[in-house]
C-alpha cells in the first residue's frame, strides 16, 4: 500500500509537470506578460509629456525613453541596417525611412518612418540631421506600439483589433467623449479649466475608470445650475409682485 501511495504520487507529479511545461502553457504565460506590459505602459498619462507643434501633438523622444525606461530597465532599442549596412531605407526615387526595433520582457516590435520635411513632403535630397530626427520620432512610434504614448495614434491602423480593445478600457469611448463634451456646452464650463483639473490634455485622454465621476460632477454642477435659476426666477416674480403692490398703494 505504501508503494502504491508513493507511485500515485509520482504521478500526480508528473502529471502536473507536463502540464506546467507544456509550450501551451508557456505561450499563455508568455502572451499575459506582453499583454501586462502593453496595458501598464498603455495606463501611463501622457499629459506632462505632450508638446504641440502646429497642430499636432508628439511627446518628445527624451521624455518617451525615460518613462519607459524607468518601468522596465531591461528595454532595448534597436536601428535597423540596410542590405548594405546603412542605418536608413530607400532611395531618391521612392523616398527614404528608417527602422527601429523595441524589446520589452521579451517582446519584440518593430516601426517604420517616412524621413520628411518639416512640411511633411518625401525628402529627395538626405542628410545625416534628417535620418537622426527620423530615428529618434520613430523610436516614439515604436514605444507607442508597445503601449506608451499609443492615444497620439490611437486612430492610425498600426494596433490589432484586441489592442483597440485595451484602449477603449483605458479611455472612455468615441460616445462618452462626446457626452462629456455635450456636457461642458450644455453647463457652460471652462473646458481648459476642466481638463487642467482632470489632469488630461483631452477629453479623450480620460480614464475609464473616470467617467462616471466625470458624469456625476457635471451632473451636480447642472442641478445647482437649475436651482440657481429657479431662485433667481423666483425672486425676480416676487420683485415684479412688490413692485404692483407699491403702485397700488
Amino acid at each position: 500500500m505504501t508503494k502504491q501511495k508513493k507511485g500515485g504520487n509520482m504521478t500526480t507529479d508528473n502529471k502536473e509537470k507536463s502540464v506546467i511545461d507544456t509550450p501551451e502553457t508557456n505561450l499563455i504565460d508568455e502572451n499575459t506578460k506582453k499583454e501586462s506590459v502593453f496595458n501598464e505602459l498603455g495606463a501611463i498619462k501622457i499629459k506632462e509629456k505632450t508638446k504641440k507643434k502646429g497642430k499636432y501633438d508628439y511627446i518628445p523622444w527624451a521624455d518617451a525613453w525615460g518613462v519607459v525606461l524607468k518601468k522596465y530597465p531591461n528595454t532595448d532599442f534597436e536601428i535597423l541596417r540596410d542590405s548594405e549596412g546603412r542605418i536608413y531605407f530607400g532611395d531618391d526615387e521612392i523616398g527614404y525611412w528608417v527602422e527601429t526595433k523595441i524589446t520589452i520582457e521579451e517582446k519584440s516590435r518593430s516601426m517604420i518612418l517616412p524621413i520628411l520635411d518639416y512640411s511633411n513632403n518625401t525628402i529627395k535630397c538626405l542628410n545625416i540631421e534628417h535620418v537622426n530626427k527620423a530615428i529618434m520620432r520613430c523610436l516614439v512610434k515604436n514605444l507607442a506600439l508597445m503601449g506608451y504614448g499609443l492615444k497620439l495614434y490611437a486612430n492610425e491602423e498600426i494596433f490589432s483589433d484586441s489592442e483597440k480593445q485595451v484602449i477603449d478600457k483605458i479611455y472612455i469611448t468615441k460616445e462618452q467623449v462626446k457626452e462629456v463634451k455635450d456636457l461642458i456646452k450644455k453647463t457652460g464650463a471652462d473646458e481648459a479649466r476642466f481638463l487642467n483639473m482632470r489632469k488630461v490634455e483631452r477629453v479623450e485622454e480620460i480614464a475609464h475608470g473616470d467617467f462616471e465621476s466625470v458624469k456625476a460632477d457635471f451632473n451636480k454642477k447642472e442641478a445647482m445650475r437649475r436651482r440657481e435659476e429657479k431662485k433667481k426666477k423666483k425672486e425676480q416674480e416676487q420683485k415684479q409682485i412688490n413692485e404692483g403692490k407699491n403702485e397700488n398703494s
